[in-house]
């Protein structure tokens, strides 16, 4: 039954990994353009996970890739439509735009045109990676093994198996599993050898003792120490996908009344929302609480 419970815990294991093992290391920008030719970068971001599909063949807005020696490496088309059909104006002065790709160590700068001018310089100047023997800034173990090693606290949970139980994984590091494994392998073998020790020394009264009464004090402790592990993970899940909807309900809401007050009607902005691939139901509850 032991030899049971450990295939199925590895092999719940390996699944859980696959997809990182068959992903691609993606690096994330999230854009806002502007109708009068100005961009501000909102975030970066790097992931395991697979690049963006360009299915746009053609745009007025183009997001170019450079090398050292400003070679061109990736042209990018990017979804950017200010016209709204049913707005009052019959267009918006921004929309949002996210762009994944494999990330790339060649890359030094990223530009945006539009009808082919320059209107959005983004210098990495090693950004991403400086190989300071410093984690910080923007790196991570998947774009910056050099400074963030595998087990660093990084913010990404790498699942390597490097004898590390990496501290931004709950879930899903064989390390971990591993070393609680043999924390219980080693709380069973304590155990095993108190017992010895006490049936050595014990008085014949203590004799007298049920056997299942030593036997169930280790497996009881066993189980609340899984108990406890599980409950943190639930809990850190939890909260981490709160603190996440709460920050996009607050950005979502934010862009909603600010156009609002331009006299743009609900299901306009709803429209603008979802074609920016944005869940309804999140801009319903959103919309619900403003009425209120």
């Amino acid at each position: 039954m032991k030899e049971y419970y450990k295939i199925l815990i590895f092999g719940t294991l390996f699944f859980l990994s696959l997809q990182y093992v068959l992903a691609e290391t993606i690096c994330e920008f999230d854009f806002s353009i502007n109708k009068n030719d100005t961009v501000e970068l909102i975030k970066t971001n790097s992931f395991a996970g697979k690049s963006d599909i360009d299915v746009i063949t053609n745009s007025d807005y183009k997001l170019l890739y450079f090398d050292s020696q400003n070679n061109k490496l990736v042209q990018i088309n990017l979804p950017v439509e200010f016209y709204v059909f049913d707005a009052p104006e019959g267009d918006v002065e921004s929309v949002p735009v996210s762009v994944r790709q494999p990330c790339d160590e060649k890359w030094k700068k990223l530009e945006i045109l539009h009808n082919n001018k320059n209107i959005f310089i983004y210098q990495f100047k090693e950004k991403l990676c400086n190989r300071d023997k410093i984690c910080n800034n923007n790196e991570n173990f998947l774009t910056c093994p050099e400074d963030c090693p595998s087990g660093s606290k990084d913010g990404w949970c790498d699942r390597q198996p490097d004898s590390k139980c990496d501290p931004d994984c709950l879930d899903g590091d064989p390390d971990c599993a591993k070393i609680i494994q043999e924390n219980v392998q080693k709380l069973i073998s304590q155990s095993k050898i108190q017992e010895e020790l006490k049936s050595k020394t014990q008085l014949k009264s203590q004799l007298s003792i049920p056997n299942w009464i030593y036997i169930s004090l280790p497996i009881l402790f066993i189980l609340s120490f899984l108990a406890y592990i599980e409950f943190k993970r639930k809990k850190y899940h939890w909260e981490h996908m709160t603190k996440q909807k709460e920050q996009k309900m607050i950005s979502i809401k934010n862009y909603i009344l600010d156009n609002l007050k331009k006299g743009f009607k609900q299901e306009q902005i709803k429209d603008i929302l979802i074609k920016n691939n944005y869940d309804y139901q999140l801009i319903e509850e959103i919309f619900r609480g403003i009425k209120k």
